[in-house]
């Protein structure tokens, strides 16, 4: 038995042990659902290799081919652009002796390039006018990973791919087969109705996840990751989850990084300030290794922490998990886990959606 536990009041210790055994029912619950739900990657997977094979495509590997797309400025800014180039050239060669001038002063005239494997990319699916020839911007292309470098595959039309996308959709698809498990049809209660199904499962799922919230508060208490202040007042304002979000302004955030939200993660606030001030906020880390909630005096603070774990392998696997599987490949494109930039990470306050 671990000395935080022995070290824990008894009163703090059934506590746990009631949302301990709260939560491994709802898990009971819940878990044939889980069993039924393909992963994203089970589902769509054969029928994109299928698709792709139908249309001559056969020889694509889902994960050491990708796609590049690259998106240049708009029309009017490429027009200033090269307004403004003309005009620093004329000056330059006005001002600098010719052996001086650069062959070129051309700007960078590109807005964002993204990288995903094929299998990523399909997921996202396109716009009607990147199906047709010339859909995309120059310089977009799919390619194959070897030897630590990307290989151009002109062969491969870039249009023809996002038509082929398009037209499965496994978007949609895959909507659907969560719809079949979440909302099943039924013609006899109304979705408001408690005996409707996909009603009784919303209740489950909700509560199973306050429970595991619970639990590991109560453990981070015990192991003192959290002051008696921040623990009493997390465990208020789960008694008072029901009141109006108007009510009980300034409390909790949810996390985004690179302009995604980060799903589970939280962070909260405790002496409820507005979001432009500085204070203290305790941060949720769901199932995270070693330590799920950590306190900070300031959200700066959180930020050199994140920084610093994602150098760390352990907690950069964790963490790369949690990023929705449409960003993954982008996020860990554009941060280097072994030195991460501040530029690499955007962290914004938005209010929680409940």
């Amino acid at each position: 038995m671990p000395a935080w536990f022995k070290a824990a009041s008894p009163t703090l210790r059934e506590t746990l042990r009631q949302t301990m055994l709260q939560w491994h029912t709802t898990q009971t619950e819940i878990a044939p659902v889980f069993a039924s739900i393909q992963s994203i990657e089970q589902f769509a997977v054969p029928l994109l290799e299928t698709a792709l094979t139908a249309h001559g495509w056969g020889s694509i590997n889902l994960r050491t081919h990708g796609f590049k797309q690259v998106r240049l400025l708009s029309n009017a800014v490429l027009f200033l652009a090269n307004q403004q180039t003309s005009l620093v050239d004329c000056l330059a060669k006005f001002i600098l002796p010719e052996s001086l001038i650069p062959t070129s002063l051309e700007v960078n005239l590109i807005s964002s390039t993204s990288h995903h494997d094929v299998m990523q990319a399909a997921l996202q699916n396109f716009e009607h006018a990147e199906t047709v020839k010339g859909g995309f911007d120059p310089g977009t292309t799919l390619y194959k990973v070897q030897s630590n470098g990307f290989v151009n595959l002109p062969e491969y039309e870039p249009e023809k791919f996002a038509r082929i996308c398009r037209d499965l959709n496994l978007g949609e698809q895959y909507q659907s087969h969560l719809d079949s498990i979440f909302t099943p049809v039924e013609i006899d209660y109304e979705v408001t109705d408690q005996r409707f199904k996909a009603f009784q499962l919303k209740v489950a799922f909700i509560k199973n996840k306050r429970l595991e919230f619970s639990a590991e508060l109560h453990v981070a208490f015990m192991k003192r990751h959290v002051t008696a202040d921040n623990y009493n007042f997390i465990l208020a304002e789960l008694l008072n989850y029901a009141l109006a979000w108007q009510d009980r302004p300034n409390v909790h955030s949810t996390l985004r990084v690179m302009g995604f939200e980060v799903p589970g993660m939280i962070v909260w606030w405790p002496e409820k300030l507005q979001a432009s001030e500085s204070q203290r906020c305790i941060v949720y880390l769901p199932q995270a290794p070693k330590q799920t909630f950590y306190e900070f005096e300031t959200i700066d603070q959180f930020k050199i922490n994140l920084r610093e774990r994602l150098k760390q392998r352990e907690f950069s696997d964790y963490f790369v998990k949690l990023i929705p599987l449409r960003y993954r490949a982008e996020f860990i494109r554009r941060i280097d886990l072994k030195k991460v930039a501040w530029d690499s990470l955007l962290l914004l306050r938005p209010p929680i959606i409940n």
